[in-house]
C-alpha cells in the first residue's frame, strides 16, 4: 500500500472513532405535536387529547397493557421547557404505608394517590442543555420505572414486605 492509500485509510479510521455529538433539542423545549411525533417513530400509538381539569393539551399512549401521559409545562409561544410522564390507576388497592415504601426506595417515580386513583410520574426537564438522546434515555427510564410500578400494582401491599 502506498503512502497516499496509508494516509486516506488512517484518516477514514480516525472519522469512523470520532465521537458522536448529540443532537439538541430546539432552545425553547418541544411542542406537543413534536413530543407525539416523537413517540410516534419511537413506535408508539400516541395522540393528542384535552384535559378537561388541566384545560390543556396532552399526550396519550401506551406500554405493555398500561395506558399513560405525557404532560407539558413551563410553555411559551407553544414550545414546553419541561414535561411529566404519568400513569394512573383506579382500581390499585395499595395503601400509603407501601407508597411511602416505594418513595423512599425508588427514584424516578413519584407515587401518590389522588382524588381519582393512584398516580406515577417522573418528571423531566427539556431544556436547557437537552438532546434528543437525553430525551430517549428519559423515555428507556420511564418505561422500566414504570414496569416496577405496575408490579407494585399487580402485586399490592405485599410488594413492600423486606424493603
Amino acid at each position: 500500500m502506498n503512502l497516499s492509500a496509508c494516509l486516506v485509510a488512517a484518516a477514514l479510521a480516525m472519522a469512523a472513532a470520532a465521537p458522536a455529538f448529540a443532537k439538541d433539542l430546539p432552545p425553547g423545549g418541544l411542542t406537543r405535536e413534536e413530543v407525539m411525533n416523537w413517540l410516534q417513530g419511537k413506535g408508539y400509538k400516541a395522540e393528542l387529547k384535552y384535559d378537561e381539569t388541566a384545560k390543556d393539551n396532552y399526550i396519550s399512549t401506551s406500554s405493555d397493557g398500561v395506558n399513560w401521559s405525557v404532560y407539558l409545562y413551563a410553555c411559551t409561544d407553544s414550545r414546553c421547557t419541561s414535561f411529566q410522564y404519568s400513569a394512573g390507576w383506579d382500581d390499585a388497592d395499595v395503601s400509603e404505608s407501601t407508597l411511602n415504601v416505594w418513595n423512599r426506595v425508588k427514584r424516578f417515580i413519584r407515587a401518590y394517590r389522588g382524588s381519582t386513583g393512584l398516580f406515577g410520574e417522573y418528571d423531566f426537564d427539556l431544556v436547557p442543555g437537552g438532546s434528543w438522546e437525553m430525551l430517549d434515555q428519559s423515555l428507556v427510564r420511564w418505561k422500566s420505572q414504570l414496569t416496577a410500578f405496575n408490579e407494585l400494582i399487580n402485586t399490592g401491599n405485599s410488594w413492600a414486605n423486606g424493603r
